[in-house]
């Protein structure tokens, strides 16, 4: 009898076990599905993107006399402009593209006013995605004075989206990547990393928020005085009201719910 008892045991543990390997063999697959969906979605963005010409980098108009530049810098807007069209025409929510040089870091940013976290877990054809898509905080006007772009997306485990902005917790990492290009419809300007943020989500209560926000020079300078504060290393870069700011925000996983934010102020010619 109890040898009975002992052998459905170990069949109800071994069944226990079968199900438990099913399931997640289940969810592993769902996962990689959706990480596929999600990278063709993306794909689709590139090809609409690849039919215009590539903009001169910046650096290089350093090399060229006044004249060359200024005809250089008039073609780049205007592809920038055409390809902002295309895409917005694809997808009116579309209101701009990202991209940090160096990185995977290369992307439309997205706006939905009227349902703020729409793109959190959907691609830009609007279908279910694990990627989601970068998108701008819905509290921020851009047809109106927004102190302070907030900008979300994913940290994706393969890397994808806003995943990379975890290597800014380096110095060197910065020092590699100072700048980051934000065009907003077809206006393409150059953001300075001032510094990098760890906390945790429990952080961001009323009192933060309002700071983020920036919309009163109180706000704005405790916010450049918290980042230069908290910030692990020192850029060197501060900001100073009225100066545009971007901050881009993502999950960061020292720590069980963390989020990492990237605060940078807009480049003056």
């Amino acid at each position: 009898m109890r040898r009975k008892t002992i052998c459905r045991l170990y069949a109800l543990l071994a069944g226990l076990c079968l199900i438990a390997a099913i399931g997640f063999g289940s969810q592993l697959l769902r996962t990689r599905i959706n990480y596929r969906r999600s990278e063709q979605d993306l794909a689709k963005i590139q090809q609409i993107r690849q039919h215009f010409p590539q903009t001169v980098p910046e650096e290089e108009l350093g090399l060229m006399d006044e004249a060359s530049a200024r005809a250089v810098q008039e073609e780049n807007r205007q592809i920038r402009l055409e390809t902002y069209d295309k895409l917005h025409e694809e997808n009116p929510d579309v209101v701009g593209w990202i991209q940090i040089e160096g990185t995977k870091i290369d992307y439309p940013v997205m706006q939905t006013p009227d349902d703020p976290n729409y793109y959190l877990h959907r691609g830009f054809d609007g279908e279910y995605s694990a990627y989601g898509m970068i998108y701008i905080d819905a509290g921020c006007a851009l047809d109106a004075v927004c102190p302070n772009y907030l900008i979300y997306g994913h940290h994706m485990k393969n890397g994808a989206m806003f995943a990379q902005l975890e290597n800014y917790a380096s110095q060197e990492f910065r020092e590699e990547h100072p700048d980051i290009d934000l065009s907003v419809r077809g206006k393409p300007d150059s953001y300075q990393v001032i510094g990098v943020i760890r906390l945790d989500a429990s952080e961001l209560g009323k009192d933060f928020t309002k700071m983020l926000a920036a919309r009163t020079e109180e706000d704005y300078n405790r916010l450049i005085e918290y980042v230069k504060t908290n910030s692990p290393y020192d850029t060197g870069i501060t900001a100073q009201w009225p100066e545009q700011l971007i901050t881009l925000t993502t999950c960061e996983y020292t720590q069980k719910d963390g989020r990492l934010l990237v605060v940078a102020r807009k480049k003056t010619e």
